[in-house]
């Protein structure tokens, strides 16, 4: 048994006739009635050619994010780059990963600040955490439609752990 692995070169159009016919041949199971001339003839008439390297396909799977309330955040590829959260920021991560969706209202109720100030304070939890995680996805995303927030899970893979001290 053969196997083939073909690389079509650059000049493909130009030298598509004298390969078709080869391949035809192949197809067929018979002996090819043209030789190529690059790449020399290596079995039985039939150039076989080192099949070119496919670029590594994007992973469909998402980053995996840890959010530990008490060590910090980080992407799990690089535990060593940890946005350290504390204060009224850790709070408000605190209040998101124990519900799925919260209102400005209600982020307001839980750290006491105004809901400029929260705006503010949740678009800087997203800038640190991607410089810090080093992933170009807001970890924090805001509801269009429903004009609350929520943990962005459908981009990232995120784990919550509340460890003790």
């Amino acid at each position: 048994m053969t196997i083939l692995e073909i690389q079509f070169p650059e000049d493909f159009n130009e030298r598509y006739q004298e390969y078709h016919g080869v391949l035809l041949d192949i197809l067929r199971n018979k002996e090819p009635k043209v030789i190529m001339q690059e790449n020399k003839v290596l079995d039985k008439g039939i150039d076989i050619l080192q099949a070119p390297k496919k670029p590594a396909g994007r992973s469909n799977t998402n980053p995996k994010v840890i959010v530990d309330l008490q060590k910090g955040i980080y992407n799990e590829k690089s535990p060593t780059l940890i946005y350290e959260i504390s204060g009224k920021r850790k709070n408000l991560m605190e209040y998101l990963c124990n519900i799925k969706f919260a209102s400005l209202a209600d982020l307001v109720a839980v750290t006491g600040q105004g809901d400029t100030l929260i705006v503010k304070e949740l678009r800087e939890i997203n800038d640190h955490f991607k410089k810090c995680c080093k992933l170009k996805k807001d970890l924090i995303t805001h509801s269009k439609t429903g004009g609350g927030y929520t943990l962005n899970r459908s981009d990232l893979d995120i784990k919550t752990f509340r460890t003790s001290t």
